[in-house]
């Protein structure tokens, strides 16, 4: 199974889901992601944001939509204006890219790009690539 989401997921999530899926992101934006990230990368080529439920992969803020992405990648990836429980040294460490109900997140590791999740609990790894992550977010939001 490839790791990576394609077109042709996107698609499958909107018609099994009903999720809203959002125009792809310009380059420029892209340089925020970093390289052992090419699975989130090549997301956000396709995509700038999935939005189901209480799940979301947070999009890059659109001055044309700021209604939509306000809560974006760079306001969850930046200390002063995150809303969720990362301070400076962790965000050093994780980039957020979802959001999992209110108040937790989904990050990426900055070094070994595994995945992690927030919960009342804390933090946890998984092993996980971002195609799994997303389909078992869609499928659990979809039976609560």
């Amino acid at each position: 199974m490839s790791k990576n989401i394609t077109l042709k997921d996107l698609e499958k999530y909107k018609n099994m889901y009903g999720c809203s899926c959002f125009s792809p992101v310009v380059d420029g934006k892209l340089m925020m992601i970093k390289s052992n990230l090419s699975d989130l990368y090549e997301f956000y080529r396709l995509s700038n944001g999935i939005e189901y439920e209480n799940f979301r992969i947070l999009p890059f803020y659109d001055p044309n939509n700021p209604k939509k992405t306000w809560d974006s990648l760079e306001r969850a990836n930046d200390p002063h204006t995150t809303k969720f429980s990362l301070d400076g040294d962790l965000l050093n460490k994780f980039f957020v890219f979802a959001e999992l109900g209110a108040s937790h997140c989904a990050m990426y590791d900055r070094i070994d790009g595994s995945i992690w999740y927030e919960d009342d609990e804390g933090y946890h790894r998984t092993t996980m690539n971002l195609k799994e992550f997303v389909e078992l977010s869609l499928l659990e939001n979809s039976i609560k």
